[in-house]
């Protein structure tokens, strides 16, 4: 900006990226707050009233940003941003993705295999991570994703088949069948999902093989 733009419009432009960063960086606290909030804390079976739960919140969004500025010195160790971006969702997403394709596609997992699988994937991934920071660990962040992804299914299934199996109710309300691939009735054929899923897929796979 401050190369080729004039300096009425590289302000304009630095004020339009400063405004896009506060957006997705609020959208962000405020969606973690509420995660934890609603999902963990539990206001409904404590009894809080509303008031309470609204501070709470904010307590917990002060929280995160007190947390993401304590980390924020650790980006100056990347080369750049967007490779600080991509290194930490390989590092934070593989267990995460894990527990949610396998509770939606495997019947046999069950909440205590996806709980057990969060703690021990992120607990693997936050040992990687210091190891690479201590330059003990030189694979590339995509070799990691993979690693933590096999790593994070082996705990899954594992833990998955040592405890208590899902009830029918929940394997219903929480498992794909294939009557919910049915097309909704009232649509053309060119509104079907389906249709528009195996659409996107294919212009992914150009996009690589144009790539390649």
């Amino acid at each position: 900006m401050s190369t080729l733009l004039p300096a009425g419009l590289s302000g304009l432009v630095f004020a339009g990226l400063l405004a896009a960063l506060m957006s997705s960086i609020d959208s962000t606290l405020n969606s973690a707050s509420a995660l934890l909030t609603m999902d963990f804390i539990g206001p409904e079976r404590r009894g809080w009233s509303d008031r309470r739960v609204a501070w709470v919140g904010r307590g917990c969004i002060v929280l995160f940003m007190l947390l993401a500025a304590a980390l924020a010195p650790f980006i100056s160790a990347f080369p750049g941003l967007f490779h600080y971006l991509q290194s930490a969702l390989a590092y934070l997403v593989p267990p995460v993705a894990v527990v949610f394709m396998a509770g939606l596609f495997w019947r046999k997992t069950t909440a205590s295999g996806a709980f057990l699988t969060l703690l021990g994937g992120h607990g693997v991934s936050a040992a990687l991570f210091g190891l690479s920071t201590l330059d003990l660990l030189t694979l590339h962040f995509t070799v990691i994703a993979g690693v933590l992804a096999m790593i994070s299914t082996l705990i899954l299934v594992a833990t998955s088949l040592a405890s208590t199996a899902s009830t029918e109710q929940q394997l219903e309300a929480f498992t794909f069948h294939s009557e919910q691939s049915a097309p909704q009735a009232g649509l053309v054929w060119w509104q079907d999902y389906r249709l528009q899923s195996m659409l996107l897929i294919l212009l992914a796979c150009a996009m690589l093989a144009g790539h390649w």
